[in-house]
């Protein structure tokens, strides 16, 4: 299972390591971002060799550093661009659709949601100002993920895994097409219905063309990007039937 950028790495990891890998679901999964989400913003601040790292660091440093809104406690922080993990630069029309020309945002929802329930004042803004605040490696940590990580442009790697699941549909008892494929020769993909980074509408299409139509399956979730924290019930039950379900 792989959330995010997790979805990315878990893609890797099942491209290079097929048999260690029986079910493969991914949450609102990094790899198929549209490069059209990508801002001059984040070209420039997750550029390489062009300007001092230094002056970088300081920039992305500042642009992530939460900002409090009236309506919530200064403990429920809003972190501007806390959704930047993933690396996308989302933009956002007066409707609330992409245009292109905004910097990135999970919406409030991804922001203000609570991490844990025992500790209710801890949300995802909260938790970000804290990396800031106490991690020297945050920043620089951040920003080789943004550089290096399996975020945007993984159509090829997806492919063989598509192909893979293709061979193991059209031979079901050759033994060795079985182990590098998957549970149901198909990859189980959540999403949230109103995600302003992986916007359903995007990888939904390119999932299919990049896996196959039919080796995937897709469950839509009423939530944005936060689903799995605050949807963790609905997630759970969608790979449970996944699992063990019959086709």
């Amino acid at each position: 299972m792989g959330y995010s950028l997790g979805g990315g790495v878990s893609i890797s990891f099942t491209r290079y390591l097929p048999h260690l890998v029986q079910s493969l679901t991914l949450i609102a999964p990094g790899g198929l971002i549209r490069p059209k989400h990508i801002g001059w913003r984040s070209r420039f601040l997750y550029s390489r060799g062009i300007f001092p790292e230094f002056l970088l660091e300081y920039l992305v440093k500042k642009r992530l550093q939460p900002q409090v809104r009236h309506s919530t406690p200064p403990t429920l922080a809003v972190a501007k661009d806390a959704d930047e993990a993933v690396g996308a630069e989302i933009s956002h029309s007066e409707g609330g659709k992409p245009n292109g020309n905004s910097d990135a945002s999970g919406g409030d929802s991804f922001d203000d949601a609570t991490l844990s329930r025992r500790f209710p004042h801890v949300s995802v803004a909260s938790a970000v100002s804290w990396q800031l605040a106490n991690h020297a490696g945050f920043i620089p940590a951040f920003m080789s993920s943004i550089r290096y990580a399996p975020i945007y442009s993984q159509h090829a790697v997806w492919a063989i895994i598509g192909a893979r699941l293709s061979e193991q549909k059209a031979n079901p008892t050759d033994d060795e097409l079985v182990k590098r494929g998957l549970l149901k020769s198909k990859v189980l993909m959540i999403l949230g219905a109103t995600d302003p980074v992986v916007i359903v509408e995007e990888i939904s299409k390119d999932a299919k063309v990049v896996l196959g139509d039919g080796n995937v399956e897709i469950v839509v979730i009423e939530a944005g990007h936060e689903l799995p924290i605050t949807k963790s019930t609905e997630v759970a039950e969608a790979m449970w039937r996944f699992w063990t379900e019959e086709e």
